[in-house]
């Protein structure tokens, strides 16, 4: 019997964890922010100097009840 609890109470605490790291992660590298009153301060992002690209900046988004961190991108300068 005690077998069965704590194997249950392991399974349990896999799967919150689980869930709560889909829920967390689900669009991969999103950061979640939910106070509608103030936007967050920005993020400190390491990039390189690439040649031919400029580097944009990430910024927070306000969408769906929340802000949402989107990472900086490079961008292709010229054609």
């Amino acid at each position: 019997m005690r077998t069965l609890i704590i194997s249950s109470l392991m399974t349990l605490g896999l799967t919150g964890g689980v869930a709560a790291a889909d829920n967390y992660h689900r669009d991969g590298h999103s950061e979640r922010y939910r106070d509608y009153r103030v936007r967050p301060a920005p993020r400190y992002e390491r990039h390189d100097f690439r040649r031919g690209y400029r580097w944009r900046n990430g910024e927070w988004r306000w969408g769906h009840g929340e802000w949402i961190w989107t990472p900086g991108v490079y961008i292709r300068i010229g054609s």
